[in-house]
């Protein structure tokens, strides 16, 4: 990330390291889920997998409104869609933890 810009992480304030974690869901084209569930502050600081869970959880009644329904079971999420039409057979389902990251550096 900072190699792209022609900068070490010698030029920036490590301190200055914030990063926020979104629960991220995409069905196909869709995005179904984008929420915020976490921010830190340092190069150490991440969410445990517990904050990850309980977001999860709190989020996935969203997939009702675009026509799915969910189960979770442990670690196993099964999503299945609720029209039970043709189209969602071959659909790319993407589950993920989206990190936008900022850092203060200096260009010499």
């Amino acid at each position: 990330m900072l190699s792209s810009s022609g900068l070490t992480l010698g030029n920036c304030v490590q301190t200055s390291v914030e990063s926020n974690w979104y629960v991220d869901l995409q069905i196909a084209d869709d995005i179904i889920i984008q929420e915020l569930f976490y921010t830190g502050y340092g190069l150490t600081d991440v969410p445990s997998n517990r904050a990850w869970r309980n977001a999860l959880i709190q989020y996935l009644p969203q997939l009702y409104d675009f026509g799915y329904t969910y189960y979770l079971n442990g670690n196993f999420l099964t999503i299945t869609s609720l029209t039970c039409t043709d189209r969602n057979i071959d659909e790319i389902l993407s589950l993920n933890s989206g990190i936008n990251i900022s850092i203060n550096c200096a260009t010499n």
